[in-house]
């Protein structure tokens, strides 16, 4: 996994443990990709309810996590997609438009830019995918 995601990965965790009331029952995504860069994301629960019932609360866990790996669906959640490859917001949503069937011009008229900015972002993710046209 990257350092940058397992760093991210271990501040969702303590955050949960100090924290837990600002994250509600929602949690925190995080992103993950492993070195054949399949993406996941792990959500972080906090326990609080767990501690607060325990005979020994020092010794319970804190918070929960639950990996799941990201599918190439239309469903996939682009926020995190887009931070495993450091998409820029823009590149995000013409993948979005993309994955859910539009041409490059549709897609483009869609987000109301250019095919040639539109032409750009493509190029830009598929440098940062490692994707070849």
């Amino acid at each position: 996994m990257r350092a940058d995601l397992t760093k991210e990965l271990r501040t969702a965790i303590a955050t949960a443990q100090i924290e837990n009331a600002h994250i509600g029952a929602v949690g925190i995504g995080v992103p993950l990709v492993d070195k054949e860069m399949t993406a996941a994301t792990a959500h972080v629960l906090p326990l609080a309810n767990a501690r607060s019932h325990a005979t020994h609360p020092e010794h319970m866990p804190t918070a929960a996590v639950f990996v799941a790996r990201a599918t190439a669906s239309p469903l996939t959640d682009i926020r995190t997609v887009a931070r495993v490859y450091s998409l820029t917001p823009a590149e995000a949503r013409l993948v979005e438009q993309l994955i859910s069937g539009a041409s490059l011009t549709e897609a483009a008229n869609a987000l109301g830019i250019a095919e040639a900015t539109a032409r750009t972002h493509r190029n830009h993710i598929f440098t940062k995918t490692g994707v070849s046209p």
